[in-house]
């Protein structure tokens, strides 16, 4: 059974017998415009989930927002030609979750202070590392970087950089001591992971 994970969702009516999403016609791109949710870079469309076999539990980053998509006519081949362009107008939420796999329910849910859309300066949120030393890491908007308990999203530890964390971080071991290293902006940043 397919389960929602998210909020906002409405571009679908439902789900079919195969669990695929059954597209909502009043949703397509409209001449008028058409508000869409989630947006281009919603749900977990962009920042890499993980899983972490010790909790059992899948994590992913997740972001609600609405873009409107507009339908406009074009001189084209077939007669009723159309283009199709879209523009993101909000946000609602920015969040860290966490989905028992075998029940398809939300364990926890960590909702991110302040992550509303700003045009200024879009929020990107970094993918998600879990280590056998029970910590999840997760970038946050506003360009946080942030060690969870696993088991119930409670925040441990965190910095800043001045920009969003912009991928996944990777882990490895040297000499016996545990590192991170993860991108914020064009800077390479590492880390000792002490227990």
């Amino acid at each position: 059974m397919t389960r929602t994970f998210i909020e906002s969702p409405n571009w679908y009516k439902g789900v079919n017998e195969r669990g695929a999403p059954i597209p909502n016609p009043d949703k397509d791109s409209q001449l008028g415009g058409s508000p869409i949710s989630p947006n281009n870079g919603g749900a977990a469309n962009w920042t890499p989930p993980t899983y972490d076999p010790e909790t059992e539990l899948f994590y992913l980053n997740t972001a609600q927002g609405y873009e409107i998509h507009y339908q406009y006519p074009i001189d084209g081949p077939v007669f009723g030609s159309s283009g199709h362009t879209s523009q993101a107008v909000g946000g609602i939420e920015n969040s860290l979750r966490a989905i028992d796999p075998r029940t398809r329910k939300l364990r926890w849910v960590h909702k991110y202070a302040g992550s509303e859309w700003n045009p200024e300066r879009p929020e990107h949120l970094g993918g998600l590392l879990s280590t056998a030393g029970q910590l999840l890491f997760a970038g946050a908007a506003g360009g946080f970087w942030v060690a969870y308990n696993p088991e119930n999203g409670r925040q441990l530890w965190h910095t800043t950089f001045d920009y969003d964390v912009s991928n996944t971080p990777i882990t490895y071991m040297l000499d016996g001591v545990q590192y991170m290293v993860l991108g914020a902006g064009d800077a390479m940043n590492a880390f000792r992971i002490h227990k």
